[in-house]
C-alpha cells in the first residue's frame, strides 16, 4: 500500500514535471530526478529534484511551480491517503 501510494502520487508529480518542463538545451529537463530511500527503520522518503545546478533560476521559475509545489501537494496526498495524522 505504502509503495503503491507514493508511486501514483509522486511518479505523477515527476512525470507532470518532465513534460511541462521548458525545454531549451533538454539537460535540465533530463535531469529531473524522482527517488526513494528509507531512514532508518521507520521512514520512508520520496523526493522530487532537478539535478541541473541552475534549475531553481531558470526564467518562469519552472522549479517552484513543476517541482517543489507539486511535491508539496503529492505528499499531503500521501499522507491524506494512508490516514497519517489522524
Amino acid at each position: 500500500a505504502l509503495t503503491e501510494v507514493f508511486d501514483r502520487e509522486m511518479g505523477a508529480a515527476a512525470n507532470n514535471a518532465l513534460f511541462a518542463w521548458p525545454v531549451s538545451s533538454g539537460y535540465s529537463k533530463s535531469a529531473i530526478t524522482l527517488g526513494y530511500s528509507t531512514v532508518g527503520d521507520t521512514e520512508f522518503v520520496a523526493s522530487i529534484g532537478n539535478a541541473a545546478p541552475y534549475a531553481i533560476y531558470i526564467k518562469g521559475s519552472p522549479w517552484n511551480k513543476l517541482i517543489r509545489q507539486p511535491a508539496k501537494q503529492a505528499a499531503t496526498n500521501i499522507a491524506s491517503s494512508l490516514r497519517i495524522g489522524e
